[in-house]
């Protein structure tokens, strides 16, 4: 394994594990057995929080296991190739706020943390335009530097 791709692979570990302490607050897989709304947040959940993710590392790591080299360039974009954790965490996070109603049942919008959490937020959710943007710096832009590497970054396996 070169260098790049064992940094990537321990920031990815440490950023995954920290979005879901960071994703229990908005209790992404607890389901009521009689709740229709848990169901559709979990399989949102499911998609955003674990599908998606796995999928990425998977393109993510065959490309830095490629890399050879180990210039501050390739170790820097090994670090910023993980920030699409933080870009399917704010989909997710986006899908549940456009219409909470639709993601927790009235019983379970008064349990803790997800009462103060959506007390937090408002009604107000969180604009589409917002959620572009953060997906073309978390997203694109690290997937535009995987391309990089992989296409110019000189030294390859």
């Amino acid at each position: 394994m070169s260098i790049a791709s064992q940094i990537f692979a321990l920031f990815f570990a440490v950023l995954y594990g920290a979005l879901f302490t960071i994703s229990d607050r908005w209790r992404p897989f607890f389901i009521r057995h009689d709740s229709r709304e848990g169901w559709y947040r979990a399989a949102m959940a499911t998609a955003c929080l674990g599908v998606c993710p796995v999928l990425y590392f998977v393109f993510a790591f065959q490309i830095m296991l490629g890399v050879a080299g180990s210039t501050w360039v390739q170790l820097v974009i090994a670090v910023y190739a993980v920030a699409p954790l933080v870009a399917f965490y704010f989909v997710w996070l986006w899908i549940i706020l456009r219409d909470p109603k639709k993601a927790y049942s009235p019983s379970e919008q008064g349990i803790e943390p997800v009462k103060s959490s959506l007390d937090w937020v408002g009604g107000n959710g969180v604009s589409a335009a917002g959620v572009v943007a953060l997906l073309g710096i978390f997203l694109v832009g690290p997937i535009l530097g995987l391309a990089a590497v992989h296409f110019c970054g000189g030294q390859h396996n």
